[in-house]
């Protein structure tokens, strides 16, 4: 929940609204607030926007469960015009005007989706390394093959990779690539180590969003892993996006749209790959991965496993285990896709 400028109003994003059989109470009319819209933004995405005669402000914001029903307090109070956040202003209309989406990359109605697969590491950076010289590169390459192939059989999806065989790619090369493309989706995977004392016990996949904090230490230590490994490769570059702090960048309104994108399809992916592999315990996971940092491209960060893990070894060289992935992220994909577009507002 946040609070927008010019005009001033109130906007409240989250994954999963539904909005049937919704109506507006008399009750709900108070001095801050003149009216409310409601309905669903994008696929995943519900929003509500209060119009305010006066500048506010979100002081607070809580939850809690009453008998099975999810009950959502926000506190506005009265603001100083320079208090408001200055967000991109989003346009809005009746439910029968002909509103495009604010997402552009989802704004291609005639075309198919497009999902950028992101093999993990490749070329000089090999990824994690186990003792008998199995490499991560070469585990998620042939999983992101396997997906590939799977999708474009099926014909629903259309399908780039940010590389197709042992290339190095730097971190914000990935990124430009889906931007380049104009990605719908985009898919980065891995499959880690972790160190310490608890290092074999360690096991299972999880899925990331973009976090400001990381969910766990687990998380921290793969995401500050990641994040270097374009030192630890030998790539030089200039400073980029992926030097932004997190808060910066997730504080855009059109951000915050891509951001809830993303946190519906890592839900997706979740319960998909529950089907057929072991999850990590809370596999739906968040990190300040620089390669999740894109601003128009829902994005998340696939760990299949551990590295440092034998029995995780031992299913990430599987083919079998490998094509069982593949399929229930390209599952995954088509759902997410299969979603009603647009934003159908209502008054």
């Amino acid at each position: 929940a946040f609070a927008v400028a010019e005009p001033q109003r109130v906007v409240i994003d989250g994954a999963h609204l539904d909005f049937e059989g919704v109506v507006e109470s008399p009750a709900t009319r108070q001095t801050l607030v003149s009216n409310f819209r409601f309905g669903v933004l994008n696929p995943g995405l519900g929003r509500l926007l209060f119009d305010c005669p006066t500048p506010v402000k979100v002081t607070a914001i809580s939850g809690r469960l009453i008998e099975g029903n999810s009950e959502v307090t926000i506190t506005i109070e009265p603001a100083g015009r320079a208090n408001v956040a200055r967000l991109a202003p989003i346009t809005w209309g009746d439910a029968t005007d002909d509103v495009q989406p604010t997402n552009p990359s989802l704004a291609r109605a005639n075309a198919l989706p497009l999902l950028m697969i992101d093999p993990g590491h490749g070329g000089v950076d090999p990824g994690a390394v186990t003792e008998q010289s199995v490499l991560e590169k070469d585990v998620v390459l042939a999983v992101a093959r396997r997906l590939k192939g799977i999708l474009e059989a099926r014909g629903k999806v259309r399908v780039a990779m940010t590389r197709q065989g042992d290339e190095t790619v730097a971190l914000d090369k990935r990124t430009a690539l889906a931007q380049a493309a104009k990605a719908d989706l985009f898919v980065s995977l891995h499959a880690d180590t972790y160190g310490g004392d608890t290092a074999v016990a360690v096991r299972g996949g999880s899925v990331y969003v973009l976090g400001a904090k990381a969910t766990n230490a687990v998380a921290q230590s793969l995401a500050d892993k990641e994040n270097t490994a374009d030192q630890r490769a030998g790539i030089v570059g200039v400073a980029s996006s992926g030097d932004v702090a997190v808060e910066g960048i997730l504080a855009d309104l059109t951000v915050r749209e891509t951001q809830i994108l993303s946190q519906s399809f890592q839900d997706t992916l979740v319960r998909q790959l529950r089907r057929s592999i072991l999850l990590a315990r809370e596999p739906a996971r968040a990190a300040a991965f620089r390669v999740l940092k894109q601003a128009e491209t829902p994005a998340v960060l696939v760990e299949l496993g551990y590295m440092s893990n034998t029995q995780d070894i031992a299913l990430l060289q599987s083919g079998e285990w490998q094509s069982a992935v593949a399929t229930r992220i390209a599952d995954a994909v088509e759902a997410y896709f299969a979603r009603p577009r647009g934003f159908a507002l209502q008054r």
